[in-house]
């Protein structure tokens, strides 16, 4: 009977420690879980800033295509305005020796006369 109520003892603690164990392994498996959780929201967090970053580069990168654009527009602009005052002055310059032959043959006209 003794040697019975021993074993009956011994099952019972090992019973004990079993359930103790089990109880342990229950906690680091919800422990664990929490933590996977966690990084998952992180990960989730993280891939939405990405994103978010990704539209920021491309619009500007948009920007800055469309600034040298304007640019360039501004630069043509520029060489188109120089190119025609240079025309225009020279056009002056020419009329003005146009009507200085012209009032030259005049003069001589006018002598002959």
């Amino acid at each position: 009977l003794s040697k019975t109520l021993q074993e009956k003892t011994t099952l019972s603690n090992k019973l004990f420690e079993s359930s103790t164990t089990i109880r342990n392994l229950e906690l680091q498996l919800d422990a664990l879980s929490q933590k996977c959780d966690f990084h998952k929201h992180l990960a989730e967090s993280a891939k939405g800033q990405l994103e978010t970053m990704e539209k920021t580069f491309a619009q500007s990168q948009k920007d800055v295509k469309n600034a040298e654009t304007q640019v360039i527009q501004q630069e043509v602009f520029t060489m188109t305005q120089r190119a025609f005052n240079k025309m225009e002055q020279q056009a002056w310059t020419l009329q003005e020796k146009v009507d200085e032959k012209f009032n030259n043959y005049a003069t001589r006209l006018a002598k002959m006369a």
